[in-house]
């Protein structure tokens, strides 16, 4: 059962305008798999860092170590700026990690763009990943902290950015400036002090053990980190940081042309599910069904490229495929794996749980990219698109977890999802369960409905 809103997103216009803006801090991280991915089937790319290959179908190539080391020091760093987050947020705040997430931007593209030299690339592509593991943490944290609950799964959750951190003062005037009814922020603002000083009697410090100690904050920390990391466990960071590679050693025609098709459909996936995530957006059963989906998809490219390998008729066929891979990606897992992982942690140690999370998901990811050319590579194991016969038990097994595991929290605010985690329910009772706390605040008026 969820509280009604039937406020629009008029109502909220101040709220959508600055979230508006720190939705772009991810953007830089996505448009730097889609080029590097690209970049390193490009022959004007691989005379610079790469080999002539009279056996490649461009005939030039470069070695899985190379290959490995510049895709994955990117992640690598995002893992460790990610890891610090819990610590940064507190004594930094949001803002100023945004700030020299910038400035690492900055600096790591300048030298990027200007050197040849394959060292200085290594150094400019571990920056880049510092800053994009602030990006990818502080600007997330920030939504979760700034956007109402009906909006949550557009703006991943929901709280207030300056009660977080204990100024109730600043936190009254941002939510006067956030949202389009006066009167509700002062309730608002009195459920969220409720449940922060209900937390603080859990423990009265706060640090990365506190993840662990109490039952229910380790119930909530591993489910946070496991919800970020499915996006891994799906195989997608194979496909989308190898995909102009992947398409050229498997003799797909035009390949870079065909990357670029591939990710212009991703986007258009991307933002139809931002159109129905409000009203349809299920985590548990989009998650699911992407899971078994995308497993399904990477079995099928794998047998057909086993059976047939290196044909134009192949080609077509994992071009189709993996189109299709990508959208039901980008429209039932990605979105819902990051804001599973925001809205779960506990909202005491939300900064320390989401950034361990988030670390755990780059480690993961990073895992992924730094095998894969091991597994792809003409030089190595050459498995090329069998590699999928990895990834399809890897996501039944997830979405089997996500089934017995992931509780279901679309239309709640973080409030409410405490006292569900107080009150100890399994996963699969989240959905239906009648919060009673908020309730008892409300106006008489205020309408109920069953999604």
């Amino acid at each position: 059962m969820a509280i009604k809103d039937d406020q629009t997103i008029r109502d909220h216009w101040r709220c959508f305008l600055a979230c508006g803006l720190i939705i772009l801090s991810p953007f830089q991280y996505g448009i730097d798999f889609g080029l590097i991915g690209g970049l390193q089937a490009m022959p004007g790319f691989l005379k610079v860092y790469g080999h002539e290959d009279p056996g490649s179908v461009i005939g030039w190539n470069i070695s899985p170590v190379r290959q490995q080391l510049i895709t994955s020091l990117m992640v690598l760093g995002a893992f460790m700026s990610s890891g610090t987050a819990g610590f940064a947020a507190i004594k930094l705040g949001r803002k100023t990690c945004l700030y020299l997430a910038i400035v690492g931007c900055f600096v790591s593209n300048i030298i990027m763009m200007t050197t040849t030299d394959i060292n200085a690339l290594y150094v400019g592509r571990l920056l880049n990943g510092l800053a994009n593991g602030y990006f990818m943490v502080f600007s997330q944290l920030w939504l979760q902290e700034s956007s109402p609950a009906k909006y949550r799964g557009l703006f991943l959750s929901v709280f207030q950015f300056s009660t977080s951190f204990g100024r109730v003062e600043e936190g009254r005037k941002a939510l006067h400036w956030l949202r389009p009814d006066g009167p509700k922020v002062e309730v608002e603002l009195e459920e969220i002090k409720d449940a922060i000083a209900r937390e603080r009697e859990m423990g009265s410090s706060v640090g990365v053990v506190d993840m662990f100690k109490n039952p229910i904050d380790r119930r909530r920390t591993f489910l946070s980190i496991f919800g970020v990391t499915t996006q891994a466990a799906s195989g997608s960071m194979f496909v989308i940081s190898y995909k102009a590679y992947f398409f050229t050693m498997a003799r797909v025609p035009n390949p870079f042309a065909m990357s670029c098709v591939f990710s212009t459909v991703g986007l258009m996936a991307l933002v139809a599910n931002s159109l129905i995530i409000v009203r349809y957006g299920r985590r548990r059963v989009l998650l699911m069904s992407g899971l078994i989906t995308c497993g399904i998809l990477q079995l099928i490219i794998a047998v057909v490229y086993d059976q047939n390998p290196g044909t134009t008729q192949t080609g077509k066929v994992i071009i189709g495929l993996s189109t299709i891979y990508i959208s039901s990606y980008n429209a039932m897992i990605a979105p819902y794996a990051w804001v599973s992982g925001g809205e779960l942690p506990s909202q005491r140690l939300r900064s320390y749980t989401f950034g361990a999370a988030s670390a755990v998901g780059f480690l993961a990811a990073w895992l992924v990219t730094f095998t894969a050319p091991y597994f792809i590579n003409p030089e190595s194991l050459n498995w090329g698109p069998r590699y999928g016969y990895i990834w399809f038990p890897s996501c039944m097994v997830t979405a089997i977890w996500v089934y017995f595991f992931l509780p279901e929290v679309k239309g709640r605010t973080l409030e409410e999802i405490d006292e569900m985690f107080e009150a100890k329910l399994g996963a699969r009772k989240f959905r239906g369960y009648q919060c009673v706390r908020r309730v008892e605040v409300e106006k008489p008026d205020v309408k109920h409905e069953e999604l």
